[in-house]
Order: C-alpha cells, then structure tokens, then sequence
C-alpha cells in the first residue's frame, strides 16, 4: 500500500464524505450504509484495507486529484474510482469548500456543520441562509409556552437568531407558531399528546393548524395542556424548529422529502439533489403532520389530507391504491375508519369491516388488500351519503373509486341492477347454467358456497344486454349477494364470492343485513394475478371490456337522473378522496 493521503489546501474544493456513511467488511469486499441508502462492492479482501486508508480522508476531505495516492497498484487503483464513483451516485459524498466549517466568527457549531453536511447540496450556502435568518416564536398563553421554550432553546443551540415579536396571531394558547422567511410551522400540545404541522405559509398553516388540534383533540383544553409532560412538550418543539430549518436551509422536510416554496417566493438555499428524500415516504407528495403522544410515547409522521391540495396522478398500481387507503384510514389524522380485519375470517374469502358508531360496511375479496379496498370505499360513501346509497328511485346515489371508470361502473351496476337486474335474476331458471360452467373462477367460488359451506344456494342468472350479465345468490328466500359484470363467468363469480363471505360474516356474528357486492370495476386491483378470471386476463384487455361495459349500462339509468361527478363541496371525506386522486360519482 502507498503512504497515506495528505492535506489537502484549506481554500480548495474538495470531497467529503456524508457523516452518517458507515462501511463494514465482507468475504469478498465491503457493505456500504448511508442514511437511506446501502449497497455491496465486491472487490476481495484488499478492498477493506484499501477503504480503512481512505476513510480518514474523505471524512477531512481530500481533492480527487490526491484520491490517486491511496492506491499502489493500478488494478487498486481502478477499484478506488468506482467505489469513489459509486458514493457519489449513493449521493454519499459531497464536493464542499474544505475550510467552510473553520471560520472562527461565522462558523456553525460542529454538531450543525454535521447535520448540514449530511443533508444539504451545499453545506456553506445552507448555513449562510441560516445564520441570516431570525426565527419569531408566537405563544398566546400558558399551554403552549413549554413547547416555545424547546423551540427556543434548539434554535439557540443552532445559531440561529431568535425573536419572540409575536408576528403571527393565534387563538389558542396551545398552539406555538414559529416563522421565517414567509414560512411557519405550527406546534400544538394536549395533555398526552401535540403535533408538528408541514412548512407552509402564515395564513395557510394556521388554518392547517386549527383543524389538526380540533382533529387530534388537542384544541379548546388549554387547561388540561399545561399538565402535557416535559419530554412531549421537548419533542415538539425541537421537531417544529427542525422542520422551520430544513425548510429556510433548503434541505428536504424530514416528513415529506423535497420541499415546494409558498406561492409568490423562492426555495431558500441549495436546490435538493435529484432523488434525495426522506425514507420510508408514501408515493406521493401529501403533507406530513408529526404526531406525538406520551402515553406510550410514540412520534410518527402522518398524511394530512383534509387540506386538498394538487391532485396526484391515477392510482395505476396495487401498491400506490394501498398507499392512498392507508393515508386516508391513517389511524391518528385520517377521515375513515381504519379497516378491521385482524380477528375476521380471511378464508375461503377475506373480510374487512369498516363501522362507526351507526353503521357497518363489510368488504370481501379473495385476498385481505381487496377486501380493505372494498370496506374502505363502502365507508366512504357512507360518510359522502349518511342517508343511505340509495336515491329516491331505489338506485344508487353516489359511488367512490379509485378513478372515474371504478366509481362510474360500481354506481352503474347498482342502478342497473336495481332497475332491471334483480328482477330478472330472480326470474332466471336453472337453465342457464351452460353459460359459466367453462369459467374457473365462477365454478370454484360457485363450490366453495355450496359444498365446502354447505349451502343450499340458489342462482339466478340473466342477461341485461349485450356484454352485461346479473347474478344473484339467495339461501332460504334471503338474497345474499349479486354482480353484474360483462361475462355470465365474471357475474357468477362475483356473487358466489360475495355470498361466501356473507355466509363467513353471519357465522362470525358480525351481523351484516345487507347483501353483498363484488365488483371489478377497476384495472389496477391491489391483487396480481386478477382476483376473478383466467389468470391470464391482461390489465389492458379488462379496462376496455369494462368501458364497453359502462357504456352498456348507461341505458339504465332513471328518467330524470344524470351521471355526473360528485360536487367536491368542503366535505373533509371529498376533499381528502380528492387528494389521494379517487373520484365520487352520483346519479344526480
């Protein structure tokens, strides 16, 4: 090995490894960790001793130039610069000024230099927008004023100037606002628990403020806050400052990742680098609101949805669809219900529940994420329609999907079964067995329901119109399930299946009167391969039979009724269905 790396000028630019970056050896080379990254180089043993050489001076920071000098041989050599190259496309080196950090009168206490350096694209420039900054702190009363003495306190131990003119006018005194360069953030305490709202401007995260302590309970109990424990009112205060920062800095959001200036300003400082966000974030870009609570003491960054805001793109994935229910049951800022599925049966047919005081919708699927989806919508119109899904003619109201197509074919179906439907499969004779027997998925559910639960069932199958089929299950003259689907196979399947798990929720006692729906109205499914029909259904294919589908149905639709989106109004469930990209249909 050569001799090791030398100084490097202190005015030069040079490159300097991320603080958090950590290496371990492996047989055959060395595991590499970041903060929100890792990967392996293969490279044989030598590879470790070669990074225990230049680790010290990529920590101080060493011109690429001078990198060459830890390397004696030219195949070392070549190892080096990929693993060199490698930490940078990690985003886990960064080229800095060397001498950033040594200014005696202006330099930032070691602990921030560290915190910048690991976060920002440019360390200098972040911490002259901190250093130029003064934060004004807002506190209208006794509740609020433990976590403004946090607030105030890491603001000082950063380096940051600090006033407490009170600029921004509050109304309740558990609340504390911070704000900087047209930015805030809002800190709210409750007796056993507080939040940290998402930079934002004045006016905008007040209102956001308001309705989150009104959401969590924390609005309105100034007395009762006072008694919130230290270490609670400490977190919050140190994560409102933390927020304020990252955002003044330019430095991603710790809850959201690349951060989007208020209209009418400009990001402050360094641009984010490409692809450098915070871990572990939803697909998509809601607002984040940090949750504390002391009893058991958990933090934890939830989507706010309630707000609206820019519509995300369609939810063209399983993934993205489960991503969205869980930001819209999330359990602590959510608008629905979390499903409840843990201690329901899941075979043969998977059960949800999604209930409130007054009512209970039961979803099914033949896996748990569609039964979740199927609760999850159920509650939603719920909550839309409190009176009931039906309109004045019998048929449906209104229906949410995930996009227009599933909210449009889930509120045809019911009207079309209402209308015409349900009296013709009643009619239906035994007859029509011939037209699904040939469909997998129709005689395995069609099984399941009659041998495996050892119903005696009774279908009733009929042709609406032209690619549209209704099924209807009854046991005992009580009509369990129904579908209306584009195959004789498809509809039997649905209502098999939907009578399965009717049959499951009654043994279970969860005492669900209605009859049950299946419905596959939507493409991207959080299922692969498709929940009913051959295996090899084609996404592509099924989106256009369901369009050619709705577009049969549409006949059905009562005189005097018209197919139109929903109205957002200000319903907090519609503006957060709005936020996650799902659609509201009625028949208006």
């Amino acid at each position: 090995m050569s001799a090791p790396v030398g100084p490097t000028n202190a005015a030069a630019t040079v490159v300097r490894l991320r603080p958090a970056v950590h290496v371990s050896p492996t047989p055959d080379g060395i595991y590499v960790r970041g903060w929100n990254t890792a990967f392996t180089v293969v490279g044989g043993a030598d590879l470790w001793r070669l990074w225990q050489r230049l680790e010290p001076a990529l920590r101080r920071g060493v011109a690429t130039e001078r990198l060459a000098a830890a390397a004696s041989r030219p195949a070392l050599l070549k190892v080096l610069r990929e693993l060199v190259s490698a930490l940078r496309d990690h985003d886990l080196t960064l080229p800095v000024v060397s001498a950033w950090r040594d200014d005696t009168e202006h330099a930032p206490p070691p602990l921030v230099a560290d915190w910048l350096e690991q976060l920002a694209a440019d360390p200098a420039v972040a911490w002259h927008q901190l250093a130029a900054t003064t934060v004004d702190v807002a506190v209208t009363g006794d509740a609020g004023s433990a976590v403004a003495d946090a607030a105030i306190s890491a603001l000082l131990a950063t380096g940051v100037q600090v006033s407490r003119s009170g600029g921004v006018a509050l109304q309740d005194p558990a609340i504390v606002a911070l704000t900087a360069q047209n930015w805030a953030v809002f800190a709210g305490i409750g007796e056993h628990r507080g939040f940290a709202t998402h930079p934002a401007a004045p006016d905008e995260g007040a209102a956001t403020a308001s309705r989150v302590a009104i959401r969590l309970g924390v609005a309105g109990r100034p007395a009762r806050a006072t008694a919130a424990p230290q270490p609670l009112a400490a977190v919050l205060g140190a994560a409102a400052t933390e927020r304020l920062l990252r955002v003044v800095a330019g430095l991603p959001d710790p809850g959201r990742g690349p951060i989007t200036a208020p209209a009418g300003t400009e990001p402050a400082g360094a641009a984010v680098p490409a692809g450098r966000s915070a871990p572990d974030t939803l697909p998509d870009s809601w607002p984040m609101v940090l949750v504390a609570r002391a009893k058991p003491f958990t933090v934890g960054y939830h989507p706010w949805l309630a707000d609206g805001g820019d519509t995300p793109g369609p939810a063209d994935s399983p993934d993205v669809v489960l991503a969205r229910l869980d930001a819209l049951c999330d359990p602590e800022l959510g608008v629905l219900p979390v499903p409840r599925y843990e201690d329901l049966p899941q075979v043969p047919a998977a059960l949800a529940m999604c209930e409130a005081d007054r009512w209970r919708v039961l979803g099914t699927g033949d896996k748990i994420s569609t039964a979740r989806l199927d609760a999850t919508l159920g509650g939603a119109e719920r909550l839309l329609n409190p009176d009931g899904t039906d309109g004045p003619d019998g048929t449906g109201r209104l229906a949410v999907g995930i996009d227009d197509q599933h909210a449009t074919g889930r509120l045809l179906r019911r009207a079309a079964y209402q209308v015409a439907g349900r009296a013709a499969a009643t009619a239906a004779g035994p007859g029509t067995e011939h037209r699904w027997r040939d469909d997998p998925a129709a005689r395995r559910w069609w099984i399941t329901l009659t041998i495996r639960c050892g119903l005696d069932a009774r279908l009733g199958l009929a042709r609406l119109a032209d690619g549209a089929f209704a099924a209807r299950v009854e046991v005992a003259g009580r009509e369990l399930a129904w579908a209306v689907e584009a195959s004789a196979g498809t509809a039997v399947a649905n209502a098999a299946l939907g009578a399965v798990a009717m049959h499951e929720a009654n043994r279970a006692g969860l005492e669900v009167d209605a009859p049950v729906t299946v419905c596959r109205a939507v493409s991207a499914q959080p299922s692969d391969p498709p929940l009913v029909g051959p295996a090899t259904d084609d996404r592509a294919v099924r989106r256009v039979a369901e369009q050619q589908l709705i577009h049969g149905l549409r006949r059905f639709v009562p005189r005097g009724r018209q197919l139109r989106p929903a109205p957002p109004g200000r319903h907090e469930v519609g503006l957060a269905l709005r936020a996650v990209a799902f659609c509201v249909w009625e028949l208006g």
